[in-house]
């Protein structure tokens, strides 16, 4: 009878101890000063801030727009400034001819105007990590029509040369497919970026490439 009490005894008090142990081992952790959980909420604090701010970041590249077209320039000195500043300027090709490009000014309901520039293959022409750039010059070109008679074949970005402020009214076109300005390829207009001689002339000069 005796032995009997002391085995349910013991059998409760290890029901207790088991019932406890989970909360048991928090209790040295709680063991800390006021510092440690200022900084364990300081922690919490951020880490919930930057939560937000990828669910954000995440909804804006769902609703990501992706500019596809030209940028119409408020008047034709407009275009002439960025020109002689060497400075981008955004523009579009006609009909499958890349031997030129057209920025478009002063927009109107369903009217445009728009300019254009010529480049001489193997006038001045420079080079930059394979990039090819050349002379170019405002034909003096002027039109105005229709949106809807513009058969636009290929948008295109102006981009400058520049060295240490060095300027020559040379620049490349980086087209919509984003094929490259070449300036020494015969009847050609555009390509995919060559290899760069400067930067590979090792690996082109033994034969790997």
């Amino acid at each position: 009878m005796y032995l009997t009490h002391l085995c349910h005894i013991h059998n409760r008090e290890a029901r207790e101890e088991n019932a406890i142990r989970t909360p048991k081992s928090v209790l040295p952790r709680l063991k800390k000063d006021i510092a440690f959980f200022k900084a364990k909420l300081t922690l919490l604090h951020k880490m919930f801030g930057l939560d937000c701010l990828a669910k954000s970041l995440e909804e804006d590249e769902k609703n990501e727009y992706k500019y596809k077209g030209y940028h119409t320039y408020s008047s034709h000195e407009e275009i002439t400034d960025l020109f002689r500043s060497g400075r981008p300027i955004s523009g579009f090709c006609l009909d499958n001819n890349y031997d030129r490009i057209h920025v478009a000014y002063n927009r109107h309901k369903d009217m445009v105007s728009y300019t254009t520039f010529t480049f001489k293959k193997k006038d001045l022409i420079q080079e930059s990590c394979g990039v090819q750039y050349c002379r170019f010059y405002p034909s003096g070109e002027e039109l105005t029509v229709s949106l809807s008679t513009l058969k636009v074949s290929a948008y295109g970005m102006m981009l400058p040369f520049k060295k240490k402020n060095d300027y020559a009214c040379q620049f490349t076109i980086i087209y919509s497919d984003w094929e490259v300005l070449i300036c020494n390829g015969g009847e050609k207009f555009k390509t995919q970026v060559p290899v760069s001689k400067s930067l590979f002339s090792e690996v082109i000069n033994d034969g790997v490439y």
